[in-house]
């Protein structure tokens, strides 16, 4: 194992190869040749080659090679990046999650993370499911009542990170509650869901996203 300026007694390792950058933590990796780039605690990687990005937390690489985590708390299933890079093919699973007070179209927020939404990916088609659930929990309206929308779709982020969305909503169930969600840009580098609350109804969101990830090298 190659271990560089890491805590010998909060990290595990098995296998080979496997390369922990400055201040990993508590970190368990399984396997041959992944990488941490640093400043990253709490994350479990397995498999053959793989790598998290610097400055990720609670995290996990659970299977596959070649995978790529560029999420905070998300979970990737590496698909073998067609022999050539991290990240080219992939499975993402990431929650999201806040609360409105009004109609104001709001982000939510990975992990309930300030100002943390879904990176971006250059050159990427990727594809989403994401399963909504707003309450209330106070103001109009009865607490309790609630909706259930299911957001299909993909998006294409070109080599400048402009985006294109084509996507479906579906109302699963609806019980006495008015809301809407999209999937959409929240910042130039970062998208995620976005949802549009009632007025003078306190709303309590969250959203789990599965994203399917086809990234190309060639630029487009």
């Amino acid at each position: 194992n190659i271990n560089k300026n890491f805590k010998t007694n909060s990290n595990i390792l098995k296998g080979s190869q496997n390369n922990l950058e400055n201040a990993t933590e508590n970190s368990l990796i399984l396997g041959e040749n992944n990488t941490t780039k640093g400043n990253n605690k709490n994350l479990f990687i397995s498999g053959t080659n793989n790598n998290s990005l610097s400055g990720i937390d609670n995290s996990t690489i659970i299977a596959g090679s070649q995978g790529n985590v560029s999420n905070q708390g998300s979970l990737v299933i590496g698909g073998g990046g067609f022999g050539e890079a991290n990240g080219l093919s992939q499975v993402i699973f990431i929650q999201q999650s806040n609360k409105t007070l009004d109609n104001t179209e709001t982000a939510l927020l990975t992990q309930y993370l300030p100002l943390t939404y879904i990176q971006k990916v250059k050159n990427c088609v990727m594809g989403f499911e994401a399963n909504v659930i707003g309450i209330n929990y106070g103001g109009e309206g009865d607490i309790g009542q609630y909706i259930y929308l299911q957001l299909k779709g993909a998006v294409v982020f070109n080599n400048g990170l402009a985006s294109t969305y084509t996507q479906t909503s579906t109302t699963i169930a609806a019980g006495g509650l008015t809301a809407t969600a999209t999937m959409k840009d929240v910042t130039a580098t970062s998208f995620g869901v976005n949802v549009t609350g009632a007025e003078e109804t306190r709303i309590q969101w969250t959203a789990s996203i599965k994203l399917w990830q086809n990234q190309l090298q060639t630029t487009f």
